[in-house]
């Protein structure tokens, strides 16, 4: 039986990666979706009635899963769940990582999509360049079978 190598620390994602990424919201506590580790304020306001002194009381039964830190928890969305700015986890590093191995690939695809969207985007203003011609034709038509009507 073979055992298993511990696993490389992962380096926290850049900073650029984390303003990127960023969802923007901030919480007096909250859970990362990758290792779930539940991060809490350490400010008395904001917790319902006993809520802070339970998540104390957790975070001294399992200090690795409940932390308690100074200010509220910051979140970064990837791949459909939130990671708080901060955890050891690191986990959008893998995300981060891969995007950088493959950035001129990634590249190639934008440019190909943004080339794309501008065919749709011409195709959409001769059409709708083509508006006001095609109501002139139609109002004229209605002259020419009912007459001129009052408006």
């Amino acid at each position: 039986m073979t055992e298993e190598a511990p696993k490389k620390p992962l380096n926290p994602p850049s900073d650029e990666f984390t303003e990127a990424f960023s969802a923007r919201i901030g919480s007096i506590s909250g859970t990362c979706e990758f290792c779930g580790r539940t991060y809490f304020s350490d400010q008395g306001y904001g917790y319902d009635e006993g809520e802070l002194e339970e998540l104390r009381r957790k975070a001294a039964e399992n200090p690795d899963k409940f932390i308690e830190w100074e200010g509220g928890p910051g979140f970064v969305d990837v791949d459909g769940r939130h990671w708080v700015v901060g955890c050891e986890c690191n986990a959008p590093r893998r995300y981060e990582d891969w995007i950088w191995a493959h950035r001129w690939k990634i590249a190639d695809y934008l440019k190909a999509r943004a080339a794309g969207r501008m065919a749709e985007a011409k195709e959409f203003e001769a059409a709708v360049r083509d508006i006001p011609s095609l109501l002139e034709n139609v109002q004229a038509r209605r002259v020419e079978n009912d007459g001129p009507k009052e408006v």
